[in-house]
């Protein structure tokens, strides 16, 4: 299954769960997905991947390169649109979107490109970014709406290190703000949109993950806040959230064991752990931080789903 945050409805369902049989609030199915779909994906780079809309009506559903908004009470499809015809090279298509506040808009990540969408009739208005051969690895959205983070790479690159870097776009007139270099990048925004935490990794000459570390920046200003590294063979802090309404503290998952580390923002020391009794691939945190909700694998030793 795929776990997408509900920044803006997680009061409507505890979580929003996509599976190849039914779309699922706690234990209770809504509908079938088999009334959308005509087969159970083949593979994970087919899983359906789904999030509520701002008013908790509709949801917004993808698959392969096929788009769909559905009617959450009846399961009516409501829109839908194919972006077949677009070129990509990626064999994972559509790789996720953001709901824009307050905008007849959104944000599709498509073949590492992302796409300005109609959020009603799911039409291609424009392509944002990157220009090709480049693309897009990651997006996270600020908590305005705003301003969005996405980072880049260039798929083969001899110097891959000189093709990575990460901008921050106004999401008003879609101008880059900032371009800072980076090596391998989780992006969180803090939940006042004034901070940027940038995860990184150094690799050496055989492309072994050597150190990883957080680089935090203010978003305004550009300036960097705080800057930190530990060593691949402690905790990676790599692809750092921070926590609702606390700007001093991300969380992280540590890459040998399955434990949530809690991290001081500024200094990088750790303040706490939680163990998880299974592998985590995923988790995100409700808007009032009372909850954590983790994508985890059914026994120790499975992949996580």
């Amino acid at each position: 299954m795929v776990i997408r945050q509900l920044r803006r409805c997680f009061p409507a369902f505890l979580a929003l769960l996509a599976c190849g049989t039914g779309l699922l609030r706690a234990s209770e199915p809504v509908f079938n997905l088999k009334k959308v779909f005509e087969s159970t994906p083949r593979s994970w780079k087919e899983w359906p991947v789904a999030e509520l809309s701002p008013a908790g009506d509709q949801i917004y559903l993808l698959q392969g390169s096929k788009v769909q908004i559905i009617n959450r009470k009846s399961g009516q499809i409501i829109a839908s649109a194919s972006y077949e015809d677009i070129p990509c090279n990626s064999a994972v298509k559509l790789q996720g979107w953001d709901l824009l506040p307050g905008k007849a808009e959104m944000l599709v990540v498509y073949c590492g490109s992302l796409l300005l969408v109609d959020r009603a009739t799911l039409k291609v208005k424009r392509r944002l970014l990157p220009d090709p051969p480049d693309m897009l690895g990651r997006l996270e959205l600020s908590p305005s709406g705003e301003m969005v983070a996405v980072s880049v790479y260039r798929p083969g690159a001899v110097n891959f290190a000189a093709h990575q870097y990460v901008v921050v776009v106004d999401t008003k007139n879609w101008a880059v703000l900032h371009r800072w270099p980076a090596d391998d990048s989780g992006l969180s925004f803090s939940s006042d949109g004034k901070l940027l935490a940038i995860g990184r990794k150094k690799v050496n000459d055989k492309k072994l993950v050597v150190s990883c570390g957080v680089e935090i920046r203010e978003v305004a200003s550009g300036q960097l806040y705080a800057e930190w590294w530990k060593s691949a063979r402690d905790v990676c802090p790599g692809d750092a959230q921070f926590v609702p309404g606390d700007s001093n503290t991300l969380v992280t998952l540590e890459s040998v064991y399955p434990d949530f580390v809690f991290w001081d923002a500024k200094s990088g020391e750790i303040k706490k752990r939680i163990r998880s009794p299974r592998p985590v691939h995923t988790f995100l945190f409700s808007p009032d931080a009372r909850w954590l909700i983790a994508d985890v694998a059914n026994d120790p030793g499975d992949t996580p789903e």
